[in-house]
């Protein structure tokens, strides 16, 4: 038998909601004519992209392509590049191609669940790519999991397996802004 909390209920209807609404703006954004009803709380904090100290780039691993969208669409209005993958492996694929040609990632969002490779075992691989590419300290990804359910024992796993900090979906606008710059101020300016 499956028991739900009333809490992972609400953190779920937030959720799709979050997701309804994020997804909509896009699709009004992008088709001529086309107005949403969606309320506007939750994404449109400040206008226009956010000053970094340099540009910045961000991995999105996310198998739901409704959230992945969602969260394309704060970076877009953050004014922040990225580049987007539907599981573990296709990271660890992209991720040693952008190796490959000298680049890093800024940040990798990491979804934990995720088909043909979850987030845990992508994010070892990732490390294991970084000491074989021989990246100092500074040069190394900043792996943030991602999951709709956070606790410690998420936490302790995410940590055991080379991520760097964790949040919650559905992600405001301002967390992941906050995300990215507190991780600009740590990275050397180009």
């Amino acid at each position: 038998m499956l028991y739900v909390s009333n809490n992972s209920v609400a953190n779920l209807q937030s959720l799709n909601q979050s997701i309804v609404n994020q997804s909509l703006r896009v699709v009004d954004e992008r088709v001529p004519g086309f107005q949403s009803n969606c309320p506007s709380q939750g994404i449109d904090g400040a206008a226009g992209p956010k000053e970094f100290a340099r540009k910045q780039i961000m991995m999105i691993v996310e198998d739901n392509h409704f959230i992945q969208m969602a969260v394309q669409s704060q970076l877009n209005q953050l004014g922040v590049e990225f580049k987007a993958c539907m599981n573990g492996e296709q990271a660890v694929e992209t991720m040693e191609a952008h190796l490959k040609e000298g680049k890093t990632f800024d940040v990798v969002l990491m979804d934990l669940i995720m088909p043909k490779m979850n987030g845990y075992k992508a994010s070892m691989a990732i490390r294991q790519l970084e000491r074989e590419f021989k990246l100092g300290e500074k040069d190394k990804q900043f792996i943030c999991g991602y999951s709709a359910e956070v606790n410690f024992n998420t936490e302790k796993i995410c940590f055991e397996n080379g991520m760097d900090d964790i949040v919650a979906k559905p992600m405001s606008k301002e967390t992941l802004q906050t995300i990215l710059q507190e991780h600009d101020r740590r990275r050397p300016k180009a």
